[in-house]
């Protein structure tokens, strides 16, 4: 997959031109101006969704930095802290920033500690009043002699995922959070902002010229992109979306479900609007 630096190069003026010309879109030079700074917009926001972290992956990483913190092991404080996120990182600083009565703490630095700005015993303190909300001993497995081992299991903080909806204040503490599916929804907003960029290029929301006098036709109205698509009937804009992906690198989907399952959220938007 490619990544924002890549964006430029692979649709460059160029790129874009072949993707108008492939999804059969007949536009001018300012067109193809606006139809690549949409598309390139729209993939950027779709290489930010998908490298935000998982849930799992935070607590990961947030369990891998209070082990290393506990062990005041210099080596692996450095590898912990290498390990984790950007969005974790800004994640734990903001809570270190908001302690009452307190001085800011910060998530040390690999750089820091490397460079010995920090040591070892102090780097484990800040990242454990950082990480940690306590623990509690649970009994291990028996050993000879009737004797059980103990281990301690940490009471961690771990920030939420962007990939986690919140549900409601009174829900139960087992749906605190519910997952989405975060490949899945950014392919299905890369797809609207797909839509967005050929109606913002072909510039949809213009009237309609009215014939002019004479023998010449009226000028044809600008193509909507399809709302849907068919397996084997895929249309220019479900080309595009095809184009799009494999520009990206994005492999393993059905851009035909895609394209539909927009379809079906916006219909099933709708239909509670006018409930409500």
């Amino acid at each position: 997959m490619i990544t924002h630096d890549e964006i430029g190069a692979e649709f460059d003026d160029r790129q874009i031109k072949i993707l108008a010309n492939d999804t059969k879109l007949n536009l001018s030079p300012d067109q193809l101006h606006v139809f690549g700074r949409a598309i390139r917009a729209a993939v950027a926001d779709y290489l930010t969704a998908v490298q935000e972290p998982s849930q799992q992956q935070i607590q990961r990483e947030v369990e891998t930095l209070w082990r290393a913190a506990a062990g005041a092991d210099r080596s692996r404080l450095i590898n912990a802290l290498a390990g984790v996120s950007e969005y974790t990182r800004s994640a734990l600083n903001r809570r270190g920033a908001a302690f009452p009565d307190a001085v800011p703490i910060e998530l040390p630095t690999v750089e820091a500690l490397k460079e010995g700005k920090i040591s070892v015993p102090d780097a484990a303190r800040a990242i454990l009043a950082l990480v940690s909300l306590g623990a509690h001993a649970e009994d291990g497995r028996r050993r000879p002699g009737d004797r059980r081992s103990r281990t301690i299991v940490p009471h961690v903080f771990v920030p939420v995922s962007p990939q986690v909806d919140r549900v409601a204040p009174d829900a139960s503490p087992s749906t605190e959070c519910k997952r989405r599916e975060p490949r899945r929804s950014a392919e299905r907003d890369l797809v609207v902002g797909l839509r967005l960029a050929w109606i913002e290029a072909a510039e949809l929301d213009r009237p309609v010229q009215r014939a002019p006098q004479g023998p010449e036709p009226a000028p044809a109205p600008f193509r909507a992109p399809a709302g849907t698509a068919a397996r084997g009937r895929e249309g220019p804009f479900a080309a595009l979306v095809n184009l799009v992906f494999d520009g990206i690198g994005i492999t393993g989907v059905n851009v035909v479900e895609i394209i539909n399952s927009v379809a079906e959220a916006k219909k099933n938007q709708k239909s509670s609007s006018g409930r409500a």
